[in-house]
């Protein structure tokens, strides 16, 4: 009884240790399982990015891009985001946003730490999409109702003259977020040689380091990138 029962064993060890050596992929199977499944760096920056569809589509179902937005005041504007824009369906939006730019942040190394009680990053991608696809007026709306809740915190201001958004410490001064239409350095991704020209785009800065710039990757053009900052899919 015992020899068998050792001859078991053996046959099982033997059987285990075969099935390893010739299954290699069973384990990153396994693994890959119980990972996050992350999309590869290329898939972000692919023609039909994900965050713009998802985006798009916001705007299309909320009704928002049926909106003659240039023959409104910009208090007819505000109103219209108020009342008819949904603060449940924005929610939404700006979380699966927010789970976008982790990803993509994850895939690229670049970890940081939030210096603001709220993920702006998504919100700033929302409010670049909109003024791209809508105009400044709707996207500076969209910004009074996503940032309404920090007032009692910071200081927020819409400027004008090519700064969408303002946010500032109270206390300090000190900037913390700002959403702009501004010039833009770019710098050939192969040569290294700064882009002909003058090159205006929508693009966002975020504490801590306030001098990067941030703009959606499908703005920039072919073969360019930010000499001082990052692009989003």
């Amino acid at each position: 009884m015992k020899k068998s029962l050792s001859a078991l064993l053996c046959f099982t060890l033997a059987l285990f240790l075969g099935f390893s050596l010739v299954s290699p992929s069973f384990v990153s199977a396994q693994s890959s399982e119980t990972s996050p499944t992350v999309p590869a760096l290329e898939e972000t920056f692919a023609e039909d990015e994900v965050l713009n569809q998802e985006i798009d589509k916001f705007l299309d179902e909320s009704g928002i891009s049926e909106v003659d937005f240039e023959s409104m005041t910009e208090e007819e504007i505000d109103t219209y985001f108020e009342n008819e824009v949904s603060e449940e369906d924005l929610f939404t939006l700006e979380s699966e946003v927010n789970k976008l730019v982790n990803e993509q942040d994850y895939v690229e190394g670049q970890f940081t730490i939030q210096a603001l009680p709220v993920a702006l990053a998504p919100i700033a991608i929302i409010a670049l999409r909109i003024a791209i696809k809508q105009g400044t007026k709707p996207a500076v709306a969209y910004l009074k109702k996503a940032t309404k809740k920090l007032t009692g915190s910071y200081k927020i201001s819409f400027p004008g003259g090519g700064t969408l958004i303002l946010l500032q410490d109270k206390k300090s001064g000190k900037r913390l977020f700002a959403v702009d239409n501004a010039s833009v350095k770019l710098v050939h991704k192969t040569t290294g040689k700064g882009y002909n020209g003058s090159f205006k785009a929508f693009h966002f800065h975020k504490a801590p380091d306030m001098s990067q710039h941030y703009l959606l990757c499908s703005t920039i053009p072919k073969n360019y990138k930010v000499q001082k900052g990052k692009c989003y899919f």
